[in-house]
């Protein structure tokens, strides 16, 4: 057969083929079509869902939000300080006898190692007052401190105070009493507004990194770590890091919804989880703070647990907390409440949450009445009761932090002698050495430590404790005083400590 024949009969086939395919194609869809191609189009099967659900009334672009955050930072970062906190701890050397002797440090036999030395820590604060200088922050951050070293945004370097601190919240009020001009203040908010999903700001000093902006959203509401203490958190995703405790969180409109405090982690580091202290809460403590140095909780005297959902069901009501004590000498025994009592109502608002009842009562002030709707045998109940105070040791209260330190320069001198000017060089012509400072002073917080040589008061030379008495006394109380020191033959420096005043 020729490749002619070979020809003709392939191309026979092939339209014989495409025939063939064409006949098929005409007969029944059912029968040959795959079920895939059968399906309806999509946005018939699924109907799209109507853009009314979701409302766009301002829509933002990207450029837009951006800025809003960049005006939020211009705003709050002058009134966000920086934080250092120095306190004293016990001396690695100083074991109290844990250790066996050849274990412990020879430096400490042979040099009179102290028993306490400072520890820094870094934290962040609030100014809420401009002109009296209030700096709202943690009680962690300042708790036992001795010294609080505050930074503003241009970098000065200032002294403040503990005002008051209160641990059950985690609040603490700080104050720079020598500012010069007025300083910037934050505006409060109003934390009963915010939102889940509401934009915020967090600003602070994580690792050290003074004034940081970060942004995220509000995650949640009305969180609680820890049972015992008075939280009533919000979440945020904004990165909260060591550092950022006492610092701010922000929403849009560059006011301060709450304290950044803590986070949820398993390696001490930002997870995504962090946690502020409403503002609204913050600033009852704080008044208290400032006016008292301490915090007065009202108290009510029950034991109590919350209704489940079942057993809410079978009584006919719809939520409550149970009352499952009473305790005997309380403001709830004087007001008739009794165990098994359900409260679905305070001061007009319905009851669901033991922690919302307690943080409730617990704002409130000692002697303050208040209205508690209950439910007993079938029936509701209005019952008043008297709140009484909260006793000081069941709020833990740090009393030794909470309370203002006393304005005593708090240093003891005595004269340059043959004996000790060796430390400080053969070009010493005279002085007075600090044989004692007293933890928590003036000049403890100033800087001034045992074992310094005040050489000059004020470019005042002052080579005797004669001299040293005549210029501090003519120094008016509350003037800075410039003490010229020399630590050593090789070390000196300059210390400001404000003259105390009189009280």
């Amino acid at each position: 057969m020729s490749r002619f024949h070979i020809f003709v009969i392939a191309a026979l086939m092939l339209s014989i083929g495409l025939a063939g395919g064409t006949y098929l194609s005409n007969t029944s869809e059912e029968d040959h079509l795959s079920p895939i191609e059968t399906l309806p189009p999509a946005v018939i099967t699924v109907p799209a869902v109507s853009p009314s659900a979701i409302p766009r009334e301002n829509p933002a672009d990207a450029r837009t939000l951006g800025q809003s955050f960049v005006n939020v930072s211009k705003a709050i970062r002058p009134a966000v300080v920086s934080l250092r906190a120095e306190r004293l701890v016990k001396h690695p050397s100083s074991d109290g006898g844990a250790l066996p002797n050849f274990l412990k440090s020879p430096f400490g036999r042979f040099f009179g190692a102290p028993k306490e030395v400072p520890e820094s820590s870094m934290g962040s604060g609030v100014i809420v007052d401009g002109k009296s200088g209030y700096i709202l922050t943690n009680h962690h951050v300042v708790e036992g401190a001795t010294v609080i070293d505050v930074s503003l945004l241009n970098n000065k370097m200032l002294k403040a105070e503990l005002i008051g601190s209160d641990a059950k919240t985690d609040l603490a009020v700080i104050r720079i009493y020598d500012h010069g001009t007025e300083l910037p203040r934050a505006v409060l908010g109003d934390s009963d507004l915010l939102e889940v999903g509401e934009w915020v700001v967090a600003v602070g000093n994580p690792f050290g990194l003074s004034h940081t902006i970060t942004a995220g959203i509000v995650s949640g509401r009305g969180r609680v770590l820890n049972p015992q203490n008075y939280e009533d958190f919000i979440q945020t995703d904004a990165a909260i890091n060591p550092g950022n405790s006492g610092g701010a969180l922000v929403n849009l409109d560059g006011q301060v919804v709450g304290i950044n405090t803590a986070i949820a982690s398993n390696n001490g580091y930002f997870q995504g989880a962090g946690f502020a202290i409403p503002i609204n809460q913050a600033r009852l403590i704080m008044h208290q703070l400032i006016q008292t140095g301490r915090v007065a909780r009202g108290y009510i005297g029950i034991r109590m647990e919350r209704l489940s959902a079942d057993a809410a069901e079978g009584l006919g009501i719809e939520r409550g907390i149970l009352i499952h004590q009473v305790e005997p000498d309380t403001p709830a025994e004087a007001a008739g409440l009794q165990s098994g009592d359900i409260i679905v109502g305070f001061q007009g608002e319905t009851v669901n949450e033991t922690g919302q009842f307690r943080n409730a009562v617990a704002s409130l002030m000692p002697g303050t009445g208040i209205d508690v709707k209950i439910w007993r045998d079938g029936t509701y109940r209005d019952i008043s009761v008297t709140l009484g105070e909260l006793k000081p040791e069941s709020q833990r209260i740090a009393t030794a932090s909470a309370t203002v330190p006393q304005e005593e320069l708090g240093i003891s001198v005595t004269p340059l002698s043959d004996g000790n000017s060796v430390r400080y060089g053969q070009d010493v012509d005279g002085g007075v050495v600090v044989s004692d400072v007293q933890a928590g002073s003036l000049g403890f917080r100033s800087g001034l430590r045992a074992g310094d040589l005040i050489e000059q008061i004020n470019h005042i030379p002052v080579s005797t404790t004669e001299d040293y008495n005549r210029v501090l006394d003519a120094v008016e109380p509350g003037q800075v005083m410039l003490l010229f020191i020399r630590y050593d033959a090789y070390n000196t420096r300059i210390v400001t400590v404000r003259k105390p005043r009189e009280h």
